[in-house]
């Protein structure tokens, strides 16, 4: 990902934590700010708490990944952060990148017709393809 892309300074991180909202999952935490410019950026944290520098460089590395590979189908005119939480150190990348996919679709910042965007969350906008989940029988007991 550019240079041009990436937020890097603490005040810049801070405007997209107080002025933004945010959405999360178990893979990570998004922030999101309207800035009214083309362009968008995106910053990436790990707290301290999921371990020693070698562990949150390898999460933020993961995350990086995701985001860098569906940079083309975000929307201009955002600031993100992104934290990166435990299980994206240790789910399959295809999923992290659903993911993540799915965090910029909920936070509004996705372009929903992108090719790219439609491979990964399926026609419906739903992770997982779009397939329809299987349904139990009413009242969740097997019949004989």
């Amino acid at each position: 990902m550019k240079r041009r892309y990436r937020i890097r300074t603490r005040g810049e991180f801070l405007r997209v934590y107080e002025g933004g909202r945010s959405v999360a999952n178990q893979a990570a935490v998004l922030y999101a700010v309207r800035t009214g410019t083309p362009e968008s950026r995106v910053g990436f944290a790990v707290g301290k708490k999921l371990g020693s520098a070698v562990v949150r460089n390898r999460a933020k590395r993961r995350v990086r990944e995701a985001v860098r590979l569906l940079w083309p189908a975000v929307k201009g005119g955002g600031a993100f952060v992104v934290i990166a939480r435990r299980p994206a150190l240790d789910m399959p990348f295809s999923e992290l990148l659903r993911k993540t996919a799915e965090l910029f679709r909920r936070a509004g910042f996705l372009k929903e017709k992108d090719p790219r965007v439609r491979a990964l969350l399926g026609p419906r906008g739903r992770p997982g393809g779009g397939r329809a989940q299987p349904q139990g029988p009413a009242g969740g007991e097997a019949k004989a």
